[in-house]
Protein backbone atom coordinates (compact mmCIF):
# COMPACT_ATOMS: atom_id res chain seq x y z
CA UNK A 1 0.00 0.00 0.00
CA UNK A 2 1.30 3.48 -1.26
CA UNK A 3 -0.17 5.61 1.66
CA UNK A 4 -0.05 5.07 5.41
CA UNK A 5 -2.91 6.39 8.20
CA UNK A 6 -0.97 8.20 10.85
CA UNK A 7 -2.46 9.20 13.93
CA UNK A 8 -0.18 12.45 15.31
CA UNK A 9 -0.21 13.36 18.79
CA UNK A 10 -0.66 17.14 17.83
CA UNK A 11 2.27 18.83 19.68
CA UNK A 12 2.73 20.85 17.19
CA UNK A 13 1.42 24.71 18.37
CA UNK A 14 0.23 26.44 15.06
CA UNK A 15 0.36 23.76 11.74
CA UNK A 16 -1.13 20.57 12.00
CA UNK A 17 -0.36 17.80 9.60
CA UNK A 18 -3.17 15.75 7.93
CA UNK A 19 -4.03 12.34 9.36
CA UNK A 20 -2.79 10.94 6.09
CA UNK A 21 0.50 10.92 4.76
CA UNK A 22 1.49 9.10 1.53
CA UNK A 23 4.63 7.50 1.31
CA UNK A 24 6.52 9.22 -1.92
CA UNK A 25 8.22 12.01 -0.01
CA UNK A 26 11.15 14.30 -0.56
CA UNK A 27 13.43 15.80 2.44
CA UNK A 28 14.16 19.78 2.81
CA UNK A 29 17.11 20.26 5.00
CA UNK A 30 17.64 23.47 7.05
CA UNK A 31 21.28 24.20 7.95
CA UNK A 32 21.99 26.62 11.23
CA UNK A 33 25.13 27.69 9.69
CA UNK A 34 23.32 30.00 7.07
CA UNK A 35 21.51 33.47 8.04
CA UNK A 36 18.11 32.77 9.47
CA UNK A 37 15.47 34.44 10.86
CA UNK A 38 14.29 31.46 13.38
CA UNK A 39 14.23 31.14 16.72
CA UNK A 40 13.86 28.39 18.85
CA UNK A 41 10.32 27.24 18.97
CA UNK A 42 9.33 28.59 16.19
CA UNK A 43 7.71 26.74 13.23
CA UNK A 44 8.23 26.05 9.50
CA UNK A 45 5.68 24.60 6.89
CA UNK A 46 5.24 23.54 3.36
CA UNK A 47 1.65 24.34 2.22
CA UNK A 48 0.06 23.31 -1.09
CA UNK A 49 -2.35 25.04 -3.45
CA UNK A 50 -5.23 24.02 -1.24
CA UNK A 51 -4.20 25.70 1.93
CA UNK A 52 -3.25 22.12 2.91
CA UNK A 53 0.24 21.51 5.41
CA UNK A 54 2.48 19.08 3.47
CA UNK A 55 4.88 19.03 6.11
CA UNK A 56 5.97 20.86 9.50
CA UNK A 57 9.26 21.06 11.90
CA UNK A 58 9.94 23.12 14.95
CA UNK A 59 13.02 25.00 15.11
CA UNK A 60 15.60 23.70 17.44
CA UNK A 61 18.37 25.46 16.99
CA UNK A 62 20.30 23.21 15.06
CA UNK A 63 20.50 21.72 11.59
CA UNK A 64 17.18 19.83 10.97
CA UNK A 65 15.52 18.39 7.97
CA UNK A 66 11.18 18.18 7.05
CA UNK A 67 9.75 15.76 5.70
CA UNK A 68 7.53 16.99 2.68
CA UNK A 69 4.90 14.44 1.51
CA UNK A 70 3.48 14.35 -2.11
CA UNK A 71 -0.02 12.55 -2.77
CA UNK A 72 -0.52 9.27 -4.53
CA UNK A 73 -3.57 7.20 -5.87
CA UNK A 74 -5.43 6.57 -2.12
CA UNK A 75 -4.69 10.13 -0.75
CA UNK A 76 -7.99 12.51 -0.21
CA UNK A 77 -8.29 15.06 -3.03
CA UNK A 78 -6.28 18.25 -1.61
CA UNK A 79 -3.90 16.33 0.56
CA UNK A 80 0.00 15.82 0.00
CA UNK A 81 2.03 17.75 -2.92
CA UNK A 82 1.55 17.20 -6.68
CA UNK A 83 4.25 16.13 -9.14
CA UNK A 84 5.88 19.39 -9.94
CA UNK A 85 3.63 21.74 -7.78
CA UNK A 86 5.27 24.54 -6.74
CA UNK A 87 5.78 24.58 -2.87
CA UNK A 88 5.22 27.64 -0.65
CA UNK A 89 6.47 27.93 2.81
CA UNK A 90 5.15 29.75 6.10
CA UNK A 91 6.77 30.40 8.53
CA UNK A 92 5.36 30.76 12.13
CA UNK A 93 6.94 33.39 14.36
CA UNK A 94 5.99 32.51 17.73
CA UNK A 95 7.62 35.70 19.47
CA UNK A 96 5.24 37.83 17.28
CA UNK A 97 2.59 34.97 16.64
CA UNK A 98 1.97 35.73 12.57
CA UNK A 99 2.89 33.92 9.60
CA UNK A 100 5.40 34.85 7.32
CA UNK A 101 6.02 33.60 3.80
CA UNK A 102 9.55 32.67 2.72
CA UNK A 103 11.31 31.67 -0.02
CA UNK A 104 14.21 29.17 0.06
CA UNK A 105 16.92 29.17 -2.34
CA UNK A 106 18.55 25.47 -3.27
CA UNK A 107 22.54 24.33 -2.96
CA UNK A 108 23.17 22.76 -6.30
CA UNK A 109 26.97 21.00 -4.51
CA UNK A 110 25.83 17.68 -5.15
CA UNK A 111 24.27 16.17 -8.22
CA UNK A 112 21.82 14.82 -6.37
CA UNK A 113 20.63 17.66 -5.03
CA UNK A 114 17.08 19.10 -6.32
CA UNK A 115 17.09 22.93 -7.10
CA UNK A 116 13.69 24.16 -8.69
CA UNK A 117 11.30 24.96 -6.03
CA UNK A 118 8.43 21.88 -7.11
CA UNK A 119 7.51 18.92 -6.11
CA UNK A 120 9.15 15.62 -6.85
CA UNK A 121 9.22 12.67 -4.98
CA UNK A 122 12.28 11.04 -3.53
CA UNK A 123 14.00 14.74 -3.84
CA UNK A 124 16.38 16.23 -1.41
CA UNK A 125 16.75 20.13 -1.00
CA UNK A 126 19.49 21.31 0.33
CA UNK A 127 18.84 25.25 1.64
CA UNK A 128 21.54 27.52 1.04
CA UNK A 129 19.32 30.87 1.65
CA UNK A 130 16.41 32.20 3.14
CA UNK A 131 14.19 35.09 1.83
CA UNK A 132 11.51 36.60 4.36
CA UNK A 133 8.37 38.20 2.17
CA UNK A 134 7.09 41.49 3.88
CA UNK A 135 3.12 39.82 2.99
CA UNK A 136 3.37 38.11 6.87
CA UNK A 137 -0.41 38.27 8.67
CA UNK A 138 -0.39 38.58 12.18
CA UNK A 139 -3.06 36.36 14.10
CA UNK A 140 -5.62 39.28 14.65
CA UNK A 141 -4.44 41.69 11.42
CA UNK A 142 -5.45 40.20 8.14
CA UNK A 143 -3.77 43.46 6.42
CA UNK A 144 -0.55 42.64 6.55
CA UNK A 145 -0.91 40.67 2.75
CA UNK A 146 -0.13 42.10 -0.66
CA UNK A 147 -1.59 41.35 -3.99
CA UNK A 148 0.99 38.77 -5.25
CA UNK A 149 0.27 35.79 -8.04
CA UNK A 150 2.61 33.03 -7.44
CA UNK A 151 3.77 30.18 -10.87
CA UNK A 152 0.65 28.55 -11.74
CA UNK A 153 0.67 24.68 -12.52
CA UNK A 154 0.64 22.91 -14.51
CA UNK A 155 2.34 24.70 -17.06
CA UNK A 156 2.15 23.79 -19.89
CA UNK A 157 -1.11 22.63 -19.14
CA UNK A 158 -4.11 20.69 -21.10
CA UNK A 159 -7.69 22.30 -19.92
CA UNK A 160 -7.00 23.17 -16.35
CA UNK A 161 -4.98 26.07 -15.15
CA UNK A 162 -4.54 26.77 -11.59
CA UNK A 163 -3.55 30.22 -10.01
CA UNK A 164 -2.14 30.49 -6.53
CA UNK A 165 -2.37 34.04 -5.45
CA UNK A 166 -2.84 36.29 -2.09
CA UNK A 167 -4.49 39.21 -1.58
CA UNK A 168 -4.86 41.57 1.69
CA UNK A 169 -8.63 41.66 1.73
CA UNK A 170 -11.36 39.85 0.13
CA UNK A 171 -12.87 41.15 -3.18
CA UNK A 172 -13.05 40.31 -6.94
CA UNK A 173 -10.22 39.15 -9.37
CA UNK A 174 -10.45 39.81 -12.81
CA UNK A 175 -8.77 37.22 -15.28
CA UNK A 176 -8.20 38.71 -18.98
CA UNK A 177 -6.72 35.79 -20.90
CA UNK A 178 -4.72 37.30 -24.57
CA UNK A 179 -3.19 35.68 -27.14
CA UNK A 180 -0.34 36.11 -28.62
CA UNK A 181 -1.30 39.03 -31.20
CA UNK A 182 -2.46 40.60 -27.64
CA UNK A 183 -6.62 39.60 -28.51
CA UNK A 184 -8.76 39.55 -25.75
CA UNK A 185 -10.46 35.48 -26.02
CA UNK A 186 -11.86 35.36 -22.43
CA UNK A 187 -12.19 36.78 -19.24
CA UNK A 188 -13.28 35.51 -15.69
CA UNK A 189 -14.01 36.76 -12.54
CA UNK A 190 -13.59 35.05 -9.26
CA UNK A 191 -14.08 36.14 -5.79
CA UNK A 192 -11.30 35.97 -3.78
CA UNK A 193 -10.99 35.26 0.54
CA UNK A 194 -8.79 37.36 2.55
CA UNK A 195 -4.64 35.89 2.25
CA UNK A 196 -3.48 32.90 0.30
CA UNK A 197 -6.24 31.58 -2.43
CA UNK A 198 -6.05 29.22 -5.60
CA UNK A 199 -8.05 30.36 -8.91
CA UNK A 200 -8.80 27.01 -10.89
CA UNK A 201 -9.58 27.83 -14.67
CA UNK A 202 -10.68 25.55 -17.17
CA UNK A 203 -10.32 26.33 -20.96
CA UNK A 204 -11.48 23.54 -22.63
CA UNK A 205 -12.18 25.53 -26.20
CA UNK A 206 -8.97 26.99 -26.45
CA UNK A 207 -6.61 26.05 -29.18
CA UNK A 208 -2.95 25.31 -28.27
CA UNK A 209 -0.23 27.89 -27.97
CA UNK A 210 1.10 30.41 -25.78
CA UNK A 211 -1.16 32.95 -24.04
CA UNK A 212 -0.89 36.18 -21.40
CA UNK A 213 -3.50 36.57 -18.42
CA UNK A 214 -3.71 39.70 -16.49
CA UNK A 215 -5.13 39.67 -13.22
CA UNK A 216 -6.65 42.65 -11.86
CA UNK A 217 -7.53 43.38 -8.32
CA UNK A 218 -8.64 46.56 -7.05
CA UNK A 219 -6.87 48.14 -9.74
CA UNK A 220 -3.66 46.54 -9.60
CA UNK A 221 -2.60 44.41 -13.05
CA UNK A 222 0.07 41.05 -12.68
CA UNK A 223 0.61 39.04 -15.53
CA UNK A 224 1.62 35.48 -15.78
CA UNK A 225 1.94 33.36 -19.09
CA UNK A 226 1.01 30.02 -19.80
CA UNK A 227 1.19 27.27 -22.73
CA UNK A 228 -1.97 25.83 -23.70
CA UNK A 229 -1.86 22.17 -25.36
CA UNK A 230 -3.92 18.97 -26.60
Amino acid sequence: MFGVLIVLLSFFQHFILPEYTAENTSSLILQSNIEHPFEEGDEIAAINSYGNVCGVVIWKGKNTAMNIFGSDQFAPEGFGYLYDEPMLFLWYDSSEDRELEIVFEYSDAQNYLRTVNTYQPYSIFLVNKITVLDNGLDSEDEEHYIFDVHSSYPNPFEQRLVIPITVPTSGNVSVYVYDIRGRLVTERNVDVSSGYNTIELRFPDLASGKYFLNLEYLGETKGITAIKIH
